[in-house]
């Protein structure tokens, strides 16, 4: 049961006469907060004034605290009726503290509810955008009955949240939000250390080229970039926020040592409040780890290693203190030199997209991609590239166009350090070598723990854009909340979204559920790629099911998570076999869809006709665990002839503008013939 503190409650006599008809504009304002009157409509559990703080319409706002940093923050009944013909509702928020999220939730008196997902409120302003036509997924939105406002803060146990919110409003094309941060008068003020190993030790590109894990020793910490006071040197400076105590902290990639000696760590550190810190040079079975207590006031720590040569790890700086740790100038020397950096070897790869489909140096591409596989693993086989590396040098980038494959360098450290304003710093030295072929610009961005706001994101995009005319940006979304596709939909040049149905047992259906919506949200008129699972864990039939039922609801791409969790095991060979077959359809996949699509007398079977140049071609895959017989498939514009069943060495006969054929579980048949 989830613990309450807080609970605002909107009386439906008061807000039904905010069911606004179409006719009466683009802004309607729900409430503002101007006189006492105002408060006494709303039930607190918890403190809440109002104010002439923070008032962004009229003179009023509304001051909330809930003690003890945990609960909801609810309107049963607020705002109902009908929210048809409006885009979104707008709040406006100013949080004097940390960094955390609030969610809408809609419902019908049927039972049918429809949550906005995670939305971050950073420290200071913010207008949160709830998007209409994604709570349309769920729920009938003419008839709205309860809307309430949830709090996500930090854990419970935490500190007392403080929240201002104004001008909730219902909006039909009010411009969505822009970020516009300040920007360093000197793009790059932080010393360069000679030989460091590590990337971006000086923080100045957020966290780029380092993960974050904050929930050992039962501890709850988040992750972000600093300014001001919390830097050392430079711009910024890594922020480790303590929710809950206990143990969280920051990695770099793995580097390997090329020789044998010793090895220096450096690093700059300050602690809100005092606590210890811990920090070393770990990898597999090998920890390492020294502690030392983090005052208010900089210091300067250093350790030595002594390492034999090619040890591979990682560095780790962990905090245990009870409120924000900053850290800058991190190194890591000794020995030998790190990888080279990524020169701008060219010619560039170029990446363009028309309409839903995209073109490399102006053929058309299907990207076949699978995470976390070295470029030798893929040598040879029907992938096409790797997304989401984050640690990106020569090296990397050389494997990858050794084997003929494209990268997706991934700038997620960078954008979850909230520092979008520094993408076109973050791609400079890698943009022009011919392996990259776009930009992954944030994995999750919606993610509660590491959490991208869209204007971010958009702001990314602009600034790769003015930076990059060769290569495109990607976002990978989650798919737990169809309104996450709806607020994401615009910020990169092509939107993906992450389906994992068959580890945790669920319906290999959910793929073409999702991807449904996802294609509805951006109106068909943008590129949308799948990334599903590669997984021992499935059957094989199971791993031809969800990529072709992903192809049958318009992807345009398809990524597996992941090369680790198939390799040396019975299912890579199947992986291979099934990104041979797309590697073979691929100019099936990128020609037109038919204008007129085909009919099947059984609607468990999903299909889509193509009209490529050498022919026509009918793909199909059974959406069910039961075998069907006697499929009958009406193809329009067709009457009589041979159909080649590609892949399984049979042939049909087409008579009366119709094939038939049987569908074991889950199977996929792809015919095809003469145009």
């Amino acid at each position: 049961m989830e613990k309450v503190s807080a609970i605002l409650l909107i009386p439906a006599a008061i807000l039904c006469i905010y069911a606004v008809p179409a006719a009466l504009g683009d802004t309607e304002l729900i409430t503002s907060f101007e006189e006492p009157a105002a408060l006494q409509q709303w039930s607190i559990q918890g403190h809440g004034q109002l104010t002439d703080a923070w008032a962004t319409e009229g003179r009023a706002s509304l001051y909330l605290r809930f003690e003890g940093g945990y609960g909801l923050l609810e309107g049963r009944g607020g705002m109902p009726g009908d929210w048809s013909g409006w885009e979104m509702i707008k709040v406006d928020c100013w949080n004097p503290g940390p960094p955390y999220s609030l969610t809408m939730r809609a419902d019908n008196d049927d039972g049918r509810t429809s949550s906005s997902w995670y939305h971050p409120l950073r420290t200071g302003f913010t207008t949160l955008e709830f998007i209409i036509p994604g709570f349309a997924e769920r729920i009938d939105i003419s008839d709205v009955a309860r809307c309430h406002l949830r709090v996500d803060p930090p854990v419970e146990g935490g500190r007392d949240l403080e929240l201002y919110i104004d001008n909730i409003r219902f909006c039909r094309s009010e411009p969505r939000e822009v970020y516009q941060p300040k920007l360093p008068e000197i793009a790059h003020l932080a010393p360069k250390i000679a030989g460091n190993f590590l990337q971006n030790g000086d923080f100045e590109l957020g966290l780029q080229g380092w993960g974050s894990w904050g929930m050992w020793d039962g501890g709850e910490y988040r992750f972000g970039t600093a300014t001001g006071d919390g830097v050392y040197s430079g711009n910024y400076a890594a922020a480790i926020y303590c929710q809950k105590q206990g143990r969280g902290g920051i990695f770099s990639k793995p580097f390997t040592l090329p020789e044998a000696g010793i090895y220096t760590l450096s690093f700059h550190v300050k602690a809100e409040q005092p606590g210890s810190i811990g920090y070393g040079f770990e990898s597999p079975g090998w920890e390492d780890v020294y502690w030392a207590e983090a005052t208010r006031q900089w210091q300067h720590i250093t350790h030595r290693f002594e390492r034999q040569a090619d040890f591979t790890g990682a560095v780790y700086i962990y905090s245990r203190c009870p409120d924000t740790v900053y850290i800058d100038e991190l190194s890591f020397t000794g020995p030998g030199e790190p990888a080279s950096a990524v020169t701008a070897e060219g010619p560039a790869t170029v990446m363009t997209i028309e309409g839903d489909k995209t073109f490399v140096n102006d053929e058309p591409f299907f990207p076949i991609g699978i995470y976390r596989a070295a470029p030798e693993h893929l040598d040879g086989t029907g992938f096409n590239c790797i997304p989401g590396w984050d640690r990106v040098d020569a090296a990397s980038l050389d494997a990858c166009r050794a084997a003929g494959l494209y990268m997706l360098p991934d700038l997620s450290g960078l954008m979850r350090g909230h520092l979008p304003q520094q993408a076109a710093l973050a791609i400079a030295q890698m943009q022009n070598h011919p392996a990259v072929m776009a930009w992954y610009l944030c994995d999750e961005p919606d993610h509660e723990k590491w959490n991208v706001p869209p204007a971010e994101m958009q702001l990314g995009t602009r600034v790769i854009h003015e930076a990059d005319p060769n290569h495109p940006t990607v976002t990978v979304v989650m798919p737990w909340a169809e309104s996450i596709f709806y607020r994401y939909k615009d910020c990169t040049d092509i939107i993906a979204t992450d389906i994992y149905p068959l580890g945790g047992g669920g319906s290999p259906l959910e793929v073409a559920n999702k991807l449904d919506i996802l294609r509805r949200a951006t109106a068909n008129n943008k590129p949308i790629w799948a990334v599903i699972e590669s997984t021992a864990k499935a059957t094989v039939t199971q791993e031809y099911a969800v990529t072709y039922l992903a192809i049958t609801h318009g992807a345009d791409g398809i990524l597996y998570w992941e090369y680790q969790g198939v390799a040396n095991t019975p299912m890579w060979a199947s992986m291979l076999g099934i990104a041979s077959e797309l590697e073979l359809l691929t100019p099936v996949l990128c020609a037109p869809d038919a204008a007129e699509q085909c009919q099947s007398s059984s609607n468990l079977i999903h299909h889509l006709l193509k009209d490529a140049l050498d022919g026509r071609y009918l793909i199909c895959v059974n959406g069910s665990d039961r075998p069907m017989t006697g499929v009958r498939l009406e193809i329009p514009q067709a009457t009589a002839g041979e159909v080649e069943v590609l892949f399984e060495g049979r042939n049909l006969r087409l008579r009366n503008g119709a094939i038939e054929d049987d569908f074991a579980a889950w199977e996929r048949h792809v015919y095809a013939w003469p145009g």
